[in-house]
């Protein structure tokens, strides 16, 4: 189905839900304006395909349940929205919901789900003050991908998709939870991530403790969460 145009003019920008009729799980949650929300079916049945992991999984997903005769049931979970009350929503449920095709959090996942006592925590602390020597890039870790990984190394460094002219100047990879340096990795080089082609891996070991001191149990620079809130990686 589709929205008619009097409708797509009433209702403004909404989030939704995509919800696999199979087992009335919710795969996918995303925001939009029109008829977003039923783009994503049309594109797997046009056979459409790009390079982008997350793009694949969610499209695979579909092309499975229309195999199987059946439609996505799309869920409009709030409507009637600003833009910036979409992206609110949107990363609310992002963090809220296991198991999604969402590749990247939602807008400002800085502010994600976090215990009362960790948020108490983290914003006592202090920000980095930005070293004019040392190069570096943030990289955001998410609890579900470090709740995957054997420790904090391997969920810092796989699957980034990077700018390949920038990221050759990084020496330093500032691995980032919830707004806080957890820890800083010195970059060795850079390897093709095995599952996903267009994606990459560090490698690299804990930085010195000059370094370490200067970045980790503080906080990211406010300015970072100005320019790129809903990016995973970020560049000094």
């Amino acid at each position: 189905m589709e929205f008619t145009k009097d409708v797509c003019d009433k209702i403004g920008f909404y989030v939704y839900r995509l919800i696999d009729p199979r087992n009335q799980v919710t795969f996918y949650v995303g925001k939009g304006k029109n008829n977003r929300a039923f783009e994503h079916a049309k594109n797997a049945l046009k056979e459409f395909d790009k390079e982008d992991d997350e793009c694949s999984m969610k499209i695979s997903r579909i092309k499975e349940i229309i195999n199987a005769k059946k439609e996505v049931i799309v869920m409009i979970h709030r409507y009637g929205l600003t833009e910036k009350e979409a992206f609110e929503v949107e990363s609310a449920l992002i963090d809220a919901i296991p198991g999604l095709t969402n590749i990247q959090s939602g807008h400002n996942s800085d502010r994600g789900a976090i215990l009362a006592e960790d948020l108490q925590k983290n914003l006592s602390l202090d920000e980095f003050i930005i070293p004019e020597n040392i190069e570096y890039a943030i990289f955001k870790v998410s609890a579900s991908s470090l709740n995957n990984s054997e420790n904090l190394y391997e969920a810092s460094r796989h699957g980034w998709r990077v700018d390949k002219r920038k990221i050759t100047k990084v020496d330093y990879a500032l691995a980032v939870m919830d707004g806080v340096v957890k820890e800083v990795y010195k970059i060795d080089g850079w390897v093709t991530n095995e599952k996903y082609p267009n994606r990459c891996d560090f490698e690299g070991v804990v930085a010195p403790e000059e370094v370490r001191e200067i970045f980790v149990d503080h906080l990211i620079p406010e300015k970072y969460k100005k320019k790129g809130s809903s990016y995973p990686v970020l560049y000094k």
